[in-house]
């Protein structure tokens, strides 16, 4: 008979439910991570794996520099601690970014971002279009310049799931996969479990939402919604390298080994619509080769389809929610991966304490949400 009573109950096995789950087994508690599909199978399987707290910050979003910033440095220690407990070595790459201009439209928008960066002490560097494809030897002739934002970093979104996977498992976690949560039990005032599609009811004082784009369906009142991205990998021929992760306005192109690449990625505002298109193939490609014209030579691997967790503002949901004993960990749009170590220290920190970190407190969903009935 399966067990039904948790200290913890994690909906979600992504790479923040994942990286949650774990932090609390190494506490010591009892949890329970249900998935409704297997281990990182949604949207964090077509993860660029991309730490970019500089490349991706907005003009609006002063705050979440800070955030990506302690999270990116959090991760050495983080993935050295997991190492520790699951015996796979996730290893973490530095690369540097460049983002490109292609037009006169885009270098007055890097430029803009350039003195964003300066008012906010980031240490970037504008480079010319010569210095800029002396560094990056496959950039088109047309680049009329960069902005290098400080180093950031890449890891593996699939051997990092499968690390965290097998540390929960390793500390005494229990995994449940393919099995859906079809509503949050409890009262109108706080939450006390979940119940499943096979209609079984585990029991927990603390449940943590971590379900990506598709929160909203357990939690209405979270404001998360599903924005579709479809994302191209593709092989250079042998001889050609990319050495740098590029960017323009239109298109990120990660290198994610000495030959693989890839191109995303697509915003679309249509719900979970779950197959490739046609038209993204060639929205990619169009824009991809209007800075790295070589990829004409390179041979097409695959079309993922994956779905942003995002909010109207583009900043995450977390913290505990209106109801009590319920810990939502959303909406971290293109940031999941970057953000999943501060996000499960900060839910760790407060199943442990009580308390919700100080300087997260302006991502806590009780500013967002107007509560919701159960």
């Amino acid at each position: 008979m399966k067990r039904s009573k948790f200290d913890v109950i994690i909906i979600g096995g992504g790479i923040i439910g994942l990286s949650i789950a774990w932090r609390l087994a190494r506490v010591g508690l009892e949890l329970l991570l249900v998935e409704r599909k297997g281990i990182g199978e949604e949207t964090s399987s077509v993860a660029a794996g991309m730490l970019a707290p500089y490349s991706e910050l907005g003009f609006e979003n002063e705050d979440m520099l800070e955030l990506g910033e302690r999270s990116l440095r959090e991760y050495p220690r983080f993935l050295e601690e997991l190492s520790h407990d699951s015996g796979i070595s996730v290893p973490l790459h530095d690369y540097h970014t460049l983002m490109c201009g292609v037009d006169s439209h885009d270098i007055g928008t890097l430029k803009r971002r350039y003195d964003l960066h300066k008012n906010m002490s980031i240490e970037s560097v504008w480079v010319s279009p010569g210095d800029v494809r002396s560094m990056e030897p496959l950039l088109s002739p047309r680049t009329l310049g960069a902005l290098k934002p400080p180093t950031e970093a890449f890891v593996d979104p699939q051997q990092l799931m499968r690390s965290l996977h097998t540390a929960i498992l390793k500390l005494g976690g229990e995994v449940r996969t393919n099995l859906s949560v079809t509503e949050l039990i409890g009262t109108k005032y706080a939450v006390e479990g979940v119940a499943f599609e096979s209609k079984d009811i585990a029991r927990s004082e603390c449940v943590v939402l971590a379900t990506g784009a598709w929160t909203s369906k357990l939690y209405p009142a979270c404001g998360i919604r599903s924005q579709k991205g479809q994302i191209l990998t593709v092989e250079l021929p042998k001889g050609l390298r990319l050495r740098s992760l590029v960017r323009t306005p239109r298109v990120y192109i990660t290198p994610t080994n000495s030959s693989t690449l890839r191109l995303g990625a697509t915003t679309e505002e249509c719900g979970m619509l779950e197959h490739s298109t046609a038209g993204a193939l060639y929205k990619i490609l169009h824009y991809g080769r209007e800075i790295i014209p070589s990829l004409d030579e390179a041979s097409f691997h695959r079309m993922d389809v994956g779905y942003r967790p995002t909010t109207p503002s583009h900043r995450p949901i977390l913290g505990p929610a209106h109801e009590a004993n319920l810990i939502l960990a959303g909406g971290h749009h293109r940031g999941g991966v970057l953000l999943a170590p501060t996000t499960a220290l900060a839910v760790a920190s407060y199943v442990s304490t009580g308390a919700w970190p100080h300087n997260l407190q302006s991502f806590n969903p009780t500013a967002h949400q107007q509560g919701r009935n159960l």
